[in-house]
């Protein structure tokens, strides 16, 4: 059994997270994580999991990653010249950090008022 593509998924999230964090976009506000990747087995698609903190719009941060695909696929292409196509990278926000930020606040108020 291979393990090619999950060292794939994990090299793009690691070139991903180098590549996002030199952009020089004014539009992305806040710090840009990209926590995981998934390319298609054909290699054609990369879904990018990316989280936002301190961003005052987090929606217009991940339209503005997504507005420079054409870059990021140029430099992606750069550091993966062993692969034969270049997966087209699409940014995803994943919102499952606050999800459990809300979870352990809500835990902590059931705690607070048993007491």
């Amino acid at each position: 059994m291979s393990h090619r593509p999950q060292r794939i998924n994990a090299e793009m999230a690691r070139a991903l997270s180098e590549i996002v964090a030199n952009l020089k976009d004014t539009r992305i506000d806040g710090m840009v994580s990209v926590l995981s990747c998934e390319v298609t087995k054909d290699l054609k698609f990369c879904k990018a999991l990316v989280s936002v903190f301190g961003a005052d719009d987090p929606n217009a941060t991940l339209a503005a990653l997504n507005g420079s695909k054409g870059f990021v696929r140029r430099e992606v292409a750069t550091r993966f010249k062993h692969l034969r196509t270049v997966p087209e990278v699409t940014f995803v926000l994943d919102l499952s950090i606050e999800h459990g930020e809300r979870i352990g606040k809500i835990l902590e108020e059931i705690k607070n008022n048993e007491e």
